[in-house]
This record gives C-alpha cells, structure tokens and sequence, in this order.
C-alpha cells in the first residue's frame, strides 16, 4: 500500500495560522452535531483503527454500495473491513453518474498495485494532495467527513462524498491527479456576500452625502457673493 511518506505531525508540509485555526474550530463543531453524531459511531465499529494510520490517502480494492447511512454502520461492526473495502450509502453519493462509476467497480478485493499518493501541504481547512492510479478506484481520506468540504483538480470540481461511515472518499480515473481540499461551507459563501453587499450599500450613502454637502457649498458660494455686491457702500 502505497501512501503520504511519514508521520503525521512531523513530515507533512503545513501551513497555520489564524484563519486555520478558525476553521479547525468550525469544522470541528458543527451547529446541527451531525460531525460529532458520526463520529461517534466511527468509534464503535471497526473502522476506528483507520484514524491510528498514518496514511493521509487509502487505496481502497473493493466498493460496497448499500442504500442507507444506517445500513454501512451495520457492515462494519458484522466485520466489515474498512481498509480493504469501501461501504458507501447511495444517499450520500451526489449524482446518478458518479453512482453508476461506483456500481462499476470491483465489489470484492482487486489490489491497487500501481497506487502513489503523497500529501503536498496540511492545514485544518486545506490540504494538497498528489495521486496516481493505473486504474479507476475510489480513495479513502484519513479524514472525517463533514458537509462543507469540497475536493477540486485544478478548477474543476470532484467528487467527495462519505466513505466508511465517516470519512470522505472520491472516485478518481486512472492516471496522475492533483487535488486540493478546501473547507468552505456555503454559511461562509453567504456571510461574505452579504457582507460585501453591506459595504457597498455603506459606501454608496457615503459618497451620496459627500456628495451632497460639496453641492450644498458650490450652491451657496455663489449666493453670498451675491449678497455682497446688494449691499450699498456706507457714506
């Protein structure tokens, strides 16, 4: 299994600071608790040993396709093996076309021998990756899943969805790919559209009453020039 050379909190190239420890915080609470839900049960199955490797990206050889959240959950705690297989719901795969890309990978273990992956740069709220597969397969993040998080191959968007419970997983052709995984909820999207809207409409009062008063002051600058000249020298 090829994977990110190194452990976790020392190879990996990163980048802090405030905005990611914002977002760490975020990411990490969630307003409705469904992160904190799933990972809870992630806890109580099997697939809680993927969260002690030190592999960022998994290869994954098998792909198992149940209806329901509930039903993957059930997989694995009856020994359903979570690096060798990937459970996914079909009510969390996004499209009908990635579903049909799934349905048409190997349900039973078919090694990925010419797998590389490596993780480029870290932080809570970005991560670069580079991957290389001589086949289609779906890939297992050492990450939890949580809505909000989109993957992107140069502008492009790809897939992420939930895989094993509580992790994100995509589906990746054959061939070298760069992905970049952002965390960028559409609560954030909307705040900062609203907030741009906010100051231009800030500005515009601004610049309407700036406006205003150096009209008022031409206009009244002529006036008492008039004034002046209607009054009659004292004798």
């Amino acid at each position: 299994m090829a994977s990110a050379p190194g452990r976790r909190e020392k190879d990996y190239p990163r980048r802090r600071g405030a905005w990611s420890m914002f977002w760490k915080y975020f990411s990490d609470s969630g307003v409705d608790g469904a992160r904190l839900k799933d990972f809870e049960a992630l806890m109580n199955t099997p697939a809680r040993d993927i969260l002690h490797q030190d592999s960022r990206i998994l290869p994954v050889g098998a792909v198992r396709l149940l209806d329901r959240a509930d039903q993957v959950f059930a997989a694995l705690n009856s020994g359903g093996d979570p690096l060798r297989t990937a459970w996914i719901a079909r009510e969390d795969v996004p499209s009908a076309d990635l579903l049909r890309r799934l349905e048409s990978l190997p349900d039973r273990e078919n090694r990925l021998a010419g797998f590389q992956g490596r993780v480029l740069s870290y932080s809570p709220n970005r991560i670069e990756y580079e991957v290389s597969l001589d086949r289609p397969a779906a890939v297992l993040f050492n990450e939890i899943f949580y809505p909000g998080w989109i993957l992107k191959e140069g502008d492009v968007r790809a897939p992420l969805f939930r895989l094993n419970g509580a992790f994100r997983g995509t589906f990746l052709e054959a061939g070298r790919h760069r992905l970049t995984m952002r965390f960028l909820p559409g609560s954030f999207r909307w705040g900062w559209r609203i907030s741009a809207a906010t100051a231009v409409v800030f500005l515009a009062i601004y610049l309407a009453q700036t406006l205003r008063r150096i009209y008022s002051r031409l206009s009244a600058a002529p006036s008492a020039a008039r004034d002046q000249r209607s009054i009659p020298p004292a004798e």
